[in-house]
């Protein structure tokens, strides 16, 4: 895949600088004077269908809804709830029922088809165990309904205030909010375990914040893994030619 670099006088975010290190966390960090600019080229991307069983530890599932699509801002691409599959294979997302463990048919009872993200290089076994018991530790809590419906107007908020938070991060007069709630919507639980597991650094959390980020940023955020292929919910299951993963990766 094309990887362009350019330079500018302008550092992105006012200063702020997202890496990945070599043990697969990523960080945040103030630079002064260049800007980096790393973008990739959007590609047709071949169509590959997944069977259950090829699930792997550490897979995120993004679910399709064509009824949700351009509902809500955040729902844009129709894909309206996102799941994270456990070392043990169990399924754990948070819906209208609260945090709980599911199945593939399960959630096709509510949705079209799942894609697929994945990046094997994240999930260390110290890391998939820390995920077992961060799910066991969040089963039964409730959904956040409420903070579902923030996430817009908490986005802009985030960009008003994000280089002071940085800035007061790296001076040590600001802590990012703490990531285990009592109350989870979907993609706030797996931003969450994300960071509790170490993919996310604390750093990088004031960025990829569980409180702002939707089931779609997830999607483009290659923190989470990388497009590895669909799930069909039956056999001549038709996936959109527009769909967000046929045109990009």
């Amino acid at each position: 895949m094309p990887i362009t670099r350019y330079r500018s006088n302008r550092p992105p975010n006012g200063g702020i600088s997202r890496n990945r290190i070599p043990n697969g966390r990523v960080i945040t960090r103030p630079i002064v004077g260049i800007l980096i600019v790393i973008f990739q080229m959007e590609s047709l991307v071949q169509l590959k269908i997944l069977k259950e069983d090829e699930l792997e530890p550490g897979d995120i599932l993004l679910c399709y809804s064509s009824e949700l699509q351009g509902e809500a801002e955040e729902l844009q691409n129709g894909y309206a709830h996102t799941a994270i599959n456990t070392y043990k294979n169990s399924i754990l997302e948070s819906s209208a029922a609260g945090v709980k463990t599911t199945d593939l048919s399960s959630l096709f009872e509510e949705y079209g088809h799942i894609a697929v993200l994945r990046n094997k290089e994240l999930w260390s076994e110290e890391r998939l165990l820390k995920l077992d018991e961060y799910a066991n530790d969040q089963i039964g809590k409730k959904f956040n309904s409420i903070g579902m419906y923030k996430v817009p107007s908490r986005k802009e908020k985030q960009k008003e205030v994000v280089m002071e938070n940085v800035e007061g991060y790296f001076d040590g007069s600001y802590k990012p909010l703490a990531y285990e709630k009592n109350t989870y919507f979907c993609s706030e639980l797996i931003t969450s375990t994300f960071i509790h597991v170490g993919i996310i650094d604390e750093s990088a959390s004031i960025l990829l914040s569980p409180e702002v980020f939707s089931p779609e940023d997830i999607g483009r955020d290659k923190a989470f893994g990388f497009f590895v292929g669909y799930i069909l919910p039956y056999e001549g299951y038709n996936i959109p030619e527009n769909d967000t993963f046929r045109t990009s990766i």
